[in-house]
C-alpha cells in the first residue's frame, strides 16, 4: 500500500476527473494544468508532480484502476497512434536510462500493449529479484554461513509472500496456456 499524503490524494483524485471526461494518458502538465486551473505553471509544479506519478499509480491501483506510468516517448511518439507491436509498447514505458516517468496511462483493454509491456517488465524484474535472493540463500547454506533450517523459512515465506491474492484465477490462467510453454 502507498504511503498516503494529501497532496498525492488530491493529485489521483485530479487524475481520476481526466480519466471521467475522457483523458486516459495525462502527462505530468496535463495533471498540473488540470489541478491548478487558470494559474501560472512553473516547472517546478509539473516537476513535483512528475516526482509523485508513481504514488499516483499506486492509489489509483488502490481503488481499481488499471494504470501503469508512461514516459516522454509515448507523448511524443505513440500518444495519437497507439504502439501495434509489443518492441513499440516497450519504448513507451519509463524503463532504462534518461527514461523518466512522464504521465500515467489507463489501460484501454485486453489489448493494451502499453499495459501489457508494462506488467511484463515488473514480472521480470520481480523474478530476478526473487532469483538473485534464493541463489544467495542457497549458496550462503552451501558456505556453512545459513542454516538449513533458516534458508527453509525464508524459502518458504518467499513463495507465501508471492503467491497470488487470487490462486482459484492463477490456476485457470496458467490452464489456458499450452502444455509446451509449462515447465
Amino acid at each position: 500500500m502507498a504511503k498516503r499524503d494529501l497532496y498525492s490524494d488530491e493529485l489521483a483524485e485530479t487524475v481520476f476527473g481526466l480519466f471521467a471526461i475522457g483523458e486516459t494518458t495525462p502527462s505530468a502538465m496535463d495533471i498540473a494544468v488540470a489541478h491548478f486551473p487558470g494559474k501560472a505553471l512553473g516547472g517546478e509544479i509539473t516537476e513535483g508532480v512528475r516526482k509523485r506519478l508513481g504514488k499516483i499509480r499506486d492509489l489509483l491501483d488502490e481503488d481499481g484502476f488499471s494504470v501503469c506510468l508512461v514516459s516522454d516517448t509515448y507523448y511524443r511518439r505513440f500518444r495519437r497512434v497507439p504502439p501495434a507491436t509489443m518492441a513499440d509498447a516497450r519504448r513507451c514505458i519509463p524503463l532504462g536510462y534518461g527514461k523518466a516517468k512522464a504521465g500515467v496511462h489507463l489501460t484501454s483493454g485486453d489489448d493494451d500493449l502499453i499495459w501489457q509491456a508494462s506488467e511484463a517488465q515488473n514480472f521480470a524484474a520481480g523474478a530476478g529479484k526473487v532469483k538473485k535472493a534464493v541463489d544467495r540463500t542457497l549458496k550462503a547454506v552451501e558456505g556453512g554461513r545459513l542454516s538449513d533450517e533458516h534458508a527453509g523459512q525464508m524459502l518458504v515465506e518467499a513463495a507465501r509472500r508471492a503467491a497470488p491474492d487470487r490462486p482459484e484465477i492463477a490456476a485457470r490462467v496458467t490452464k489456458a496456456l499450452p502444455p509446451a510453454t509449462i515447465s
